[in-house]
């Protein structure tokens, strides 16, 4: 049974991550900046130092700080690995169909295409068009979907907006990695088919 003081010390974790958050809001807290150490922490926050330890390994999970033993913790932007690793339990969680998945990345890219158009840079125009013509003259069947790949990575990153950038990696990850699990659960199918004849 949860004791009165793990009920508290969950509590008052959540004054450590305020803590934070209001400084990165406020532009006290920026990217590398340190943060104090766990005692002066507990004493300004007026919680305790398990408090204080749980809150700091909160935001490290969440990618807002690093910590650096014997040094410190420092805040940190994994946006992009948190937003991966978020996305893929999500999606398995609600049983996201491959279909939707594609749909979602679909429409990220019809709106960075929409944005590249008048923020595409000449390095960027000329990667689209080897690419292109890569596709065009390629006869290796290997070669072709990773330009494809390319192609269409090369289409979001030149729409310049770091959230479409983001969002549209994490996705292409997580729905990387939602396909080799349904793969894997399908090759398993069979053989697990195949036991139910084989003698006890």
């Amino acid at each position: 049974m949860e004791t009165k003081n793990q009920r508290d010390n969950q509590r008052d974790y959540n004054v450590m991550i305020r803590y934070v958050e209001k400084g990165i809001l406020d532009g006290k807290l920026s990217l590398g900046d340190r943060l104090p150490p766990e005692r002066e922490l507990a004493q300004t926050l007026e919680i305790s130092r398990s408090a204080v330890r749980e809150g700091l390994r909160i935001l490290e999970v969440i990618g807002v700080i690093y910590s650096l033993q014997g040094s410190g913790n420092y805040i940190a932007n994994y946006y992009g690995q948190t937003l991966t690793q978020i996305m893929t339990m999500m999606f398995a969680l609600e049983k996201m169909t491959d279909e939707e998945l594609r749909e979602y990345r679909y429409a990220i890219e019809q709106q960075a295409l929409g944005l590249a158009v008048s923020k595409i840079t000449e390095r960027a125009r000329v990667r689209l068009l080897r690419c292109v013509r890569e596709m065009e003259v390629s006869v290796d069947s290997a070669v072709r979907p990773e330009s494809d790949k390319l192609l269409h990575r090369t289409i979001v990153e030149a729409s310049g907006n770091r959230l479409v950038i983001s969002n549209y990696q994490a996705l292409n990850t997580a729905l990387s990695r939602q396909l080799s699990a349904n793969r894997a659960r399908v090759e398993m199918r069979p053989a697990e088919e195949a036991g139910q004849f084989l003698p006890a």
